[in-house]
């Protein structure tokens, strides 16, 4: 009895884990009570009890919702018959070398299926067949054979995917160069938030709809649902709009946006599904950025939404100008630029107020109704995931934002010694602001010990300051950490 009833409760533990989505909350004691209240929540969220069938009439029937979805998506998923994609791909350079080219073409093996298996999300949402990764990971020794041969067949000999291919599409409401940011690995999408800052400071299948499954219908483009391979092919397809605005800058038809009085320039940020472009207030100019966009969507089959576009100007450019400018663009002007990230991207005198959302949103975590069925340490974790700790890399590759604020603010010299400099602009007050409560408690870690004083710098993990204290004699012509390091025995 006693092993049944902890089987039955890991069973149910593990129900309403899988159906509250709650995925930063990866392990940790059973909580059963806040899993099955967070699926109720995302289940009365997401229902849809009504909707516009694009001719202003309300359906409210679930079987005629549901008929209007599969309309729409079927639409979506057709084929807009791309073309001129050899002039869109003309601008791109070759980058795949020999030994990319032999790796690409190896045969893959039934560890690399297993491996695959294995780092799928174990309570991520099945396909029609009902099984999550879970089920296979768990019984690895029973379906493992069965699931590689199976996967091997498809990837090795050209066999059909037709009898699992089947997907939902789940309805919830609601770009590799240096610019692009979003799904690279060591990227934030927030780090094109920090460029665009300084820019504009500078210039001043099947669906279920409420869970029910609906008619099936066969896509002619697009990838199934969360397919792992739809981020790479997102970047593959932005790399060639990225190669089209470098070969403009390149040849002069269009002017980026300078940072500071150093070489580097922008011309474009790419964020996921949003960009933005810089370039002189021109009508020939535009017209040249137009003219990409348009080939753009020809051979790639995406399509600007003008409703959500809009141009920022300039405080410098004259009406006349901008209205011209509007003209040709066909899309709106903003004096304030949206918000990306919850994050305003031209901060004006009230910048408390602009920031103030953050710490309601912060706020809004520790006091609504999920915390009251958290422990202390599941409300520390739900804090942690709610935070971005955005940081300057220190590697020898720098990233773009690292560049941008270096040549402004402190080029020549290091973050560490910088000042504030005239003009600042919010981002940069703000870093310096950090940057005066971890000094205190900053340290050199030794490598080669080059950039490091031995008299000033602190690099001595035994002493409580980290600085030398016994002052220099006259005669110690020692000056940097490398000094006292042999090069051989690197001790």
């Amino acid at each position: 009895m006693q092993k049944e009833a902890k089987l039955s409760l890991a069973e149910t533990d593990m129900k309403w884990r899988q159906r509250a989505k709650q995925h930063w909350l990866r392990n940790g004691d059973r909580n059963t009570t806040y899993f099955h209240m967070q699926a109720n929540q995302r289940k009365k969220t997401n229902a849809i009890t009504s909707i516009d069938d694009g001719t202003g009439r309300i359906a409210s029937e679930q079987g005629e919702i549901g008929g209007i979805f599969t309309s729409f998506f079927s639409t979506l998923f057709n084929s807009s018959l791309p073309f001129n994609i050899d002039t869109c791909l003309n601008a791109l350079k070759p980058k795949i070398n020999q030994a990319m080219k032999e790796s690409l073409v190896t045969p893959f093996t039934a560890e690399e299926v297993k491996k695959t298996i294995f780092q799928m999300n174990p309570l991520g949402s099945p396909g029609p067949d009902g099984f999550p990764a879970h089920f296979y990971q768990k019984h690895w020794e029973l379906a493992g054979k069965e699931v590689c041969d199976y996967a091997l067949g498809v990837l090795n000999q050209g066999g059909s995917l037709k009898k699992v291919n089947d997907t939902y599409i789940a309805l919830i409401r609601k770009i590799i160069s240096a610019n692009q940011i979003a799904f690279v690995l060591g990227r934030l999408i927030s780090d094109n938030t920090l460029v665009a800052y300084e820019v504009l400071h500078s210039m001043t299948t099947r669906m279920k709809v409420d869970g029910e499954p609906q008619q099936n219908f066969t896509p002619s483009r697009g990838i199934r649902q969360g397919d792992p391979i739809s981020p790479y092919l997102f970047i593959l397809y932005v790399e060639a709009l990225s190669a089209l605005l470098q070969k403009t800058e390149v040849m002069g038809e269009i002017t980026s946006a300078p940072i500071g009085r150093g070489p580097t320039k922008v011309s474009y940020l790419f964020f996921a599904n949003d960009n933005l472009l810089f370039c002189q207030a021109l009508p020939k100019e535009l017209t040249k950025v137009i003219g990409i966009l348009d080939l753009y969507e020809q051979a790639s089959g995406q399509m600007l939404n003008e409703e959500k576009s809009s141009v920022f100007f300039n405080k410098n450019t004259l009406k006349e100008e901008q209205e011209l400018i509007l003209q040709l663009a066909g899309i709106k002007s903003t004096g304030t630029f949206e918000k990306y990230l919850g994050l305003p991207a031209v901060l004006g005198r009230a910048k408390i107020a602009a920031f103030h959302s953050l710490i309601d949103r912060t706020w809004s975590w520790v006091v609504n109704w999920k915390t009251n069925h958290l422990s202390a340490a599941g409300k520390e974790i739900l804090l942690k995931a709610g935070f971005q700790i955005v940081q300057l890399s220190f590697a020898s590759k720098a990233k773009l934002e690292d560049v941008v604020i270096k040549q402004k603010y402190f080029s020549p010299g290091d973050l560490l010694n910088a000042n504030l400099g005239s003009g600042p602009s919010y981002v940069w007050r703000s870093i310096l602001a950090g940057l005066s409560v971890l000094k205190p408690g900053l340290r050199w870690r030794i490598e080669n010990g080059k950039s490091i004083n031995i008299w000033y710098d602190k690099w001595i993990p035994s002493l409580p300051s980290f600085i030398v204290a016994s002052p220099r004699d006259m005669d110690c012509w020692c000056e940097m950490v490398s000094d006292l390091i042999d090069p051989k025995q690197r001790s």
